[in-house]
């Protein structure tokens, strides 16, 4: 029997990487470069007579407003890249001249392409939209730039600020050019283009337990901080009131700050944080702070009298950590400004002021406890642009690197003997041509003393994505991806599951397990085809999980399967351009006799690749 099913899983696997590979495989033999080709169709006289009927009542007028633009061409902003312009910068003949001048330009959200400034149709409801829209100030782009005037030119500073920007919640993408018009002096001027994003979100969601109405403005008056307030209700708890602000980048320092809290029937909890993270390579400080505090109750029931009990719960947390890079050798050539060796320290603790003893709470699991590590890594990190990954031709920054991290210290609690800590990360990442893109980690953690088994943690897993390749036409990416993670010794508190994220949409119940195993395959295929306006991209999804358990091994444990399939679509002719409709299959979810069908379990739609930076100390995470 176990043989049999460990049979099936590698006919399947076999199965998905002859799927996803032998097209790919059959292009790479073929030498010839990618240009998006745009079929020469007037799709256009649809709109026309869609806004001939409309403009005849006032009403549907303003309803052709709220959903079309004025009719116009479709065409890609941008054209797919070759290995070399991937790693060739424009700005080369620029290096070490004198930055004379620093313009900068914000774009309103609708009917601008910082690719293309001349381009503004927009109709009259978009025009009253940018109108309510309030701009991203100018001193809060320049607050991300890591070069000022009268500096010298630093390519590596430049490529930065245009990816951090990018990297910004409130902005939708970004261009930064260099210009001499004077070939006689050794001056440049930089234009900083950016392009707004429309950043207020309210929500509402309902269901057969409750309802929440979330508001969010990702850039409250232009200067980059994010509101967020969020009003729940839970027929069996009741109401439930949750709110954030961000402060991004105060007084470009990079460090950003969190006020938040929640307050339920049960729990309240108020907190607040700094942090500064290994933005980019050329950043030689890091750290944070974060302390939250929470009230909430335990409850016991007493079956000898029938009564059940709240005891308070009243406890602090507070995490510190802070960090230090050092650049190796004085050499000028990329690499060396790209790669750093850094030390870090962490003290995160847990205190409680009010709970309920051992004899109430027989699980022990409130305890105080005090967590001390440290860390030395070496990190090497650099970005390349890529398009058509997720997006319709929008530059997106891919990491490539290595990343090495040793991490020592021990774990103290109220309960227990203290343990020391060790742990190992490795993770590396590149793009070979004609291949694709390919990173892997290896990650291995133990809590260990004298006299007791370890309490170990060991995670690896790779990423791959293919070049972008054409098959009839149709240009098509391909991804693979796995993840292996496995615990020993573990307490019967600590166990993992398939989780909904790692399985597109798959919903695992109460399942868990010690071990796990998940493969996925991707394919995203951008059509040739220009229909009514629709430039659409299908995708495909196909995952496999497997999860050990007490009592079964992993490869005789039951197989669980997710099956997606869904469109990207993109219209320059409606107000929101972009959106995407996913449908999934899952035939043997926990907990159903049936297959189970689910509308959009797939909604998010991004790179999913680790940037080979070094944060804060940490145990190999058990998830």
């Amino acid at each position: 029997m176990r043989f049999s099913k460990l049979l099936i899983f590698i006919k399947i696997l076999i199965f998905g990487f002859a799927f996803f590979y032998v097209d790919n495989a059959s292009a790479q033999k073929k030498k010839r470069s990618i240009t998006i080709k745009i079929e020469k169709q007037d799709t256009l006289d649809i709109y026309k007579k869609i806004q001939k009927v409309a403009f005849r009542r006032k009403f549907t007028k303003i309803l052709y407003q709220a959903v079309f633009i004025d009719p116009a061409p479709l065409k890609y902003d941008k054209k797919s890249l070759s290995d070399k312009q991937k790693t060739e910068d424009p700005n080369l003949k620029f290096k070490a001249s004198i930055i004379r001048s620093i313009e900068i330009i914000v774009l309103d959200p609708f009917g601008y392409s910082a690719n293309d400034t001349t381009r503004t149709i927009v109709n009259p409801l978009q025009k009253t939209a940018n109108k309510t829209h309030v701009t991203t100030s100018r001193w809060v782009v320049r607050n991300r730039l890591l070069f000022k005037k009268n500096e010298s030119v630093e390519l590596l500073k430049i490529s930065e600020s245009e990816r951090l920007l990018r990297q910004a919640r409130y902005i939708n993408d970004a261009r930064i050019f260099l210009t001499n018009s004077d070939d006689k002096t050794d001056s440049v001027d930089i234009l900083v283009i950016v392009h707004d994003k429309w950043t207020i979100d309210p929500s509402i969601s309902a269901g057969s337990s409750g309802g929440t109405i979330r508001l969010r403005d990702k850039n409250l008056l232009g200067m980059g901080h994010t509101f967020e307030q969020k009003i729940g209700y839970n027929f069996s708890a009741g109401y439930s009131l949750s709110g954030n602000y961000n402060f991004s980048n105060i007084n470009n320092t990079y460090v950003s700050s969190d006020l938040f809290y929640y307050n339920s029937k049960l729990t309240t909890e108020l907190g607040v944080s700094f942090d500064r993270s290994f933005y980019s390579p050329l950043t030689k400080y890091a750290g944070g702070m974060l302390i939250i505090k929470t009230w909430g109750t335990f409850n016991f029931y007493d079956s000898i009298k029938s009564v059940n009990t709240a005891y308070n719960l009243d406890f602090t947390n507070s995490d510190v950590w802070v960090a230090k890079s050092y650049r190796p050798g004085s050499s000028k050539s990329v690499n060396s400004k790209n790669r750093a060796i850094i030390g870090a320290l962490r003290f995160a603790d847990k205190r409680f002021q009010a709970r309920p003893n051992y004899s109430v709470d027989t699980a022990k699991s409130n305890f105080n406890s005090s967590l001390y590590l440290g860390s030395l890594g070496y990190s090497l990190r650099k970005y390349y642009k890529d398009q058509y990954i997720y997006r319709f031709g929008a530059n997106e920054d891919v990491p490539e690197g290595l990343m090495i991290q040793l991490v020592y210290g021990y774990l103290s609690k109220s309960t227990d003997i203290r343990r020391k800590y060790s742990g190992i990360e490795v993770s590396h990442g590149k793009h070979y041509k004609k291949i694709g893109y390919l990173s892997g980690n290896v990650s291995y953690g133990t809590f260990y003393k004298l006299g007791e088994k370890n309490n170990s943690t060991f995670n690896t897993g790779f990423y791959y994505f293919s070049d972008l390749s054409l098959e009839r036409k149709w240009y098509v990416r391909q991804f693979v991806s796995g993840k292996f993670t496995t615990g020993f010794n573990k307490p019967l508190a600590e166990r993992i599951t398939l989780k909904s994220k790692e399985m597109y949409g798959f919903n695992a119940g109460t399942l868990t397990g010690t071990s796990k195993l998940i493969l996925n395959f991707e394919t995203v295929t951008y059509a040739p085809y220009n229909i009514i306006g629709f430039k659409f991209a299908p995708v495909a999804f196909i995952s496999l999980g497997i999860l050990q358990t007490e009592t079964t091994k992993l490869f005789e444990s039951k197989l669980y399967q997710a099956y997606s399939v869904g469109l990207l679509l993109r219209n320059e002719s409606l107000l929101n351009s972009s959106f995407e409709i996913t449908f999934g299959a899952f035939p043997n979810q926990p907990g159903f006799d049936k297959a189970v069908y689910k509308l959009n379990p797939v909604t998010s739609f991004t790179l999913k690749v680790r940037s080979f930076e070094i944060s804060k100390p940490s145990p190999v995470g058990y998830e």
